[in-house]
Order: C-alpha cells, then sequence, then structure tokens
C-alpha cells in the first residue's frame, strides 16, 4: 500500500545511523545502517554489505540475516539537516525520502 513519508527522525550513533520515518497512514519505517551509507554515493549500498543495515516495518525486519535483498542511496547534508534517502530492490517495501529530518 502507498502511504506518504510525514517526518523523519534521525538517531546519530557512533558507528550505526537510525531514521524513524512516520507515514501519513500511521505507520513507522524504521531505517538502521551504518553511518557511511547515509552519504553512499551514486552506487548505492545492499543489505548483503552490512549486517547492521536493516528495514523494519509492520513487523518484519528486512534484512540480509532474513533472506531479504534491499539497496540505499543516500545523501545527508549535515550544515541543514537535510537528507535525501531512496530505498529499493526490495520486494515488499521501497521508499523515498527528500526533507529536513529532526535530530533526537
Amino acid at each position: 500500500s502507498e502511504s506518504a513519508i510525514i517526518s523523519a527522525t534521525l538517531t546519530q550513533g557512533d558507528e550505526v545511523w537510525s531514521v524513524e520515518f512516520a507515514t501519513s497512514s500511521g505507520e513507522s519505517v524504521v531505517l538502521n545502517a551504518p553511518k557511511g551509507f547515509f552519504n553512499s554515493g551514486d552506487g548505492g549500498r545492499g543489505f548483503s554489505q552490512s549486517k547492521e543495515f536493516t528495514v523494519e516495518y509492520n513487523g518484519t525486519v528486512y534484512s540480509k540475516a532474513n533472506g531479504y535483498s534491499g539497496t540505499i542511496i543516500s545523501s545527508y547534508d549535515e550544515a541543514t539537516q537535510s537528507l535525501e534517502l531512496d530505498f529499493f530492490n526490495n520486494s515488499d517495501v521501497k521508499f523515498s525520502y527528500i526533507g529536513v529530518v529532526t535530530i533526537k
């Protein structure tokens, strides 16, 4: 089902960053990935490249360990706290976000 992402909250860990996206349907999507993946350049980064890279949605944890595929292409600008993120290559979940994040 399609629902729009209405906001994003970023938690910056030392190694792993986590973004919680709130959707218009009231559900949330949580994406966890090594901080370097948030400036992944044009190539993108896949689940296979880090066990820390997961997407949690609707009670399911999508990750390589759980047999899923997924790719992130992302850039984050610390100065403006703006995030561009595209998550795809997954049979169940795909989403994009361009906008400011709230820092938790």
